[in-house]
């Protein structure tokens, strides 16, 4: 059972990275020379997450499909001699690979390719196509854009020069600055100079995004940790459920 334990290995890493990733986030806003090497933590982070996708393929080739071909030339053959973890955009696409690809699976192991399929684009996991799109773009093309953006903030306390006073309230994700003063954003930067703020006791908080969908990036990240730990966990129920029967 190697590939669940380094699919598990893969997971865990994957999880810590996240952990740091939410501290690190913070403090690049005042130091953007830390921007590149977070875009290194999300690369590392997609591809330790691709890879119990791809281990799961080859142990479910190796363990009931392999003795399907007449030959390592048919497996050659019919380019199933490097299994990954197939992604189809339709049912007829991903029906005609896995008969190439995994022979017999249906058959050998009808639950196993249910849950195969139930991964398919198709089956809306918009999730999964997205999070191949990272993987392939990052390893091949570039490291993704990334941008910070005020997330939100909170005000536990602040007083105006006019003497207006905010108690207990805040402000998240309203599309531009979260709170201005005076036509001045009150933000990180300008809170200590802001001259509208004579006092405030704040909390601010901040998302990291990727350039082009602009969608937040610890978020996008989470949501594939939780899709890919969700189909090993099950997968393996399914051998274990196999293995008992």
């Amino acid at each position: 059972m190697n590939w669940l334990k380094d699919s598990n290995a893969c997971l865990s890493v994957s999880k810590e990275t996240l952990e740091n990733l939410e501290t690190l986030v913070p403090k690049s806003l005042e130091d953007t020379n830390m921007i590149p090497f977070i875009k290194v933590y999300v690369k590392n982070t997609l591809e330790n997450l691709r890879s119990p996708l791809d281990y799961s393929a080859n142990f479910v080739f190796d363990t009931y499909c392999r003795d399907q071909y007449n030959s390592n030339s048919d497996i050659r053959r019919n380019c199933a001699d490097r299994p990954q973890f197939p992604l189809n955009k339709s049912k007829t696409e991903f029906e005609k690979n896995m008969s190439k690809k995994f022979k017999n699976l249906s058959i050998s192991n009808p639950d196993v390719y249910k849950l195969i399929e139930s991964m398919q684009y198709y089956n809306s996991n918009k999730w999964l196509q997205e999070f191949n799109n990272l993987v392939n773009s990052n390893k091949h093309n570039n490291l993704s854009k990334q941008a910070i953006k005020e997330k939100g903030i909170q005000i536990k306390y602040l007083e105006t020069t006019s003497g207006n006073k905010l108690i207990d309230c805040g402000a998240f994700d309203s599309g531009k600055d979260n709170i201005v003063i005076g036509n001045i954003p009150f933000n990180e930067k300008t809170a200590a100079t802001h001259p509208y703020v004579r006092k405030y006791d704040v909390d601010f908080y901040y998302k990291l995004t990727f350039g082009d969908s602009q969608k937040e990036v610890l978020n996008t990240l989470e949501v594939i940790y939780t899709g890919v730990s969700a189909y090993i966990k099950e997968l393996n129920e399914l051998i274990n459920k196999e293995s008992i029967n």
